[in-house]
């Protein structure tokens, strides 16, 4: 037996045209590195070549030709005619671009791995460099040298900046945008104004324009770096100091994406229907104590599929667990943002139940709040019995009680596994206790639920069997070898 059914989709934000006002606030949100990521380069280059002793015309307008093609081709073109027309239905980015494209190929998380590893170790560091240094750059003015004598100072200044972004970045990006906005326009203005203040000084630095100079000066004498140099223009693109801290990010979650496939290959999969007259008799076994209304799984496995052997351990084997409903959730995340719908699979019970959440990328998965909707659904289509409750505080109520089980695996000692992938699956479940736990992922905080750690089932090495002693016999020193043995 086959029932669906659909939540109501979260309405979706609307497309708005281009307007003076939208411009303004894309400048405040994407745009502030730009403005000041460049003047960085200069400075980095000459010191690169020796100092203010080596400047010559060659070097700063190449460094300068350089940077103009750099922002023009990496920022102009990779974003405005290609970033601006990948998306999502309206949503962008590594994350929700992934989710578009990985059905055509299992090799494309690659690609998401090291954007997102990228995307994640800039919005870690680069706020923190930005901020430093331009607390940094105050020393320059005179006034308040004084006040940042001392690194100390410095620091607390740049810990009360990041806090204070931080907190106020919760009010969402249109709101910053709109905060910020006015303030990178009035500082890209002074940007210009001061630009062609000093181009009327001397109009050859307009010469910079010509790629020719850029490329010229990689191979000039007059550039003591070399092809190093490329790497000071970086600084233009903004994010290059985040590079270091993008590997380790990208370490991890190669490690993470490698341990999930050794634990695939070794779960085991087996017919859910060859159980249920055995969960049929667990769940009316009145000898047993009511472990819970509804024991909820949640399980990668999807409707169609056998049931985890992990599961059906948990239930039967690890103390055995009465419930008037089993409920086998698993989670798949669409290619639409915003979508909110289910499938049930009843399997011809009215006490086991799987059930599939099809949940948008962009949708936070309360699992908690989404299923208590379902066994409600389910009791006034009559395919689920009420689970009357005479005590509660909300009066008598059909919806009985829950209990989330997360399961956990654990590499069992004397595994037959190779050293390399018992090295894998060790640094995977070292970060999966710094991590967090599933139970804040899934929306499980204000839940009852309980964890289960059993063993990753893989086949042990050969174990030397005991042998049975007599009472009373002679002790042997058997821990001694022969050889060794006076």
């Amino acid at each position: 037996m086959m029932t669906g059914a659909s939540a109501p989709l979260a309405t979706r934000p609307k497309r708005t045209a281009l307007s003076a006002g939208g411009a303004l606030i894309a400048l405040g949100v994407v745009s502030g590195d730009i403005g000041t990521s460049p003047m960085y380069v200069l400075k980095a280059v000459i010191a690169q070549n020796g100092g203010m002793a080596a400047v010559s015309d060659e070097l700063i307008l190449g460094a300068l030709s350089l940077v103009i093609w750099t922002l023009t081709l990496l920022t102009t073109v990779k974003y405005v005619l290609i970033a601006m027309r990948a998306d999502n239905r309206g949503e962008g980015g590594i994350f929700a671009l992934y989710s578009l494209v990985r059905r055509y190929g299992g090799y494309l998380v690659i690609p998401a791995m090291v954007g997102g590893a990228a995307l994640l170790a800039d919005g870690m560091l680069t706020p923190a460099v930005t901020v430093t240094t331009a607390i940094e750059g105050l020393r320059t003015v005179g006034s308040a040298r004084r006040f940042l004598d001392g690194e100390h100072a410095i620091l607390l200044i740049v810990l009360a900046v990041i806090t204070l972004l931080f907190l106020v970045q919760r009010a969402g990006t249109s709101r910053i945008g709109k905060a910020f906005g006015p303030v990178m326009g009035v500082w890209f203005l002074f940007l210009a104004a001061v630009g062609v203040y000093c181009i009327g000084g001397d109009w050859s630095v307009l010469r910079a324009f010509n790629p020719l100079r850029g490329l010229g000066l990689l191979f000039s004498p007059h550039n003591r770096a070399g092809l190093l140099i490329l790497g000071s223009v970086f600084l233009a693109t903004t994010g290059a100091e985040a590079l270091g801290l993008a590997a380790v990010i990208l370490w991890v979650m190669a490690v993470w994406y490698k341990g999930t496939q050794i634990e695939r290959s070794q779960a085991v999969q087996y017919p859910l229907t060859d159980y249920l007259e055995t969960l049929r008799d667990l769940r009316g076994d009145t000898s047993l104590p009511l472990f819970c209304d509804n024991l909820v799984y949640i399980t990668r496995s999807r409707p169609g599929d056998g049931v985890d052997r992990d599961i059906l351990y948990s239930i039967f084997d690890r103390r055995p667990k009465r419930a008037a409903a089993y409920w086998l959730v698993s989670i798949a995340v669409t290619d639409e943002p915003y979508t909110r719908q289910y499938t049930v699979q009843s399997l011809g019970t009215d006490y086991l139940f799987r059930v599939q959440l099809q949940l948008g990328f962009k949708v936070h998965q309360q699992v908690n709040t989404y299923l208590r909707q379902i066994v409600t659904d389910l009791i006034e289509s009559g395919e689920l019995p009420p689970q009357g409750h005479r005590y509660s505080v909300y009066g008598r109520r059909q919806v009985g009680d829950f209990r989330f089980c997360i399961l956990r695996k654990q590499l069992p000692a004397g595994c037959a596994l190779p050293a390399v992938s018992q090295a894998v699956m060790a640094c995977k479940y070292a970060i999966r206790r710094a991590a967090g736990t599933p139970i804040r992922w899934y929306g499980l905080e204000n839940a009852a639920t309980f964890i289960e750690y059993l063993p990753l089932f893989v086949s042990r090495r050969d174990q030397t069997r005991l042998a049975r002693a007599r009472p009373g016999a002679a002790k042997q020193d058997t821990g001694t070898p022969a050889s060794m043995r006076a």
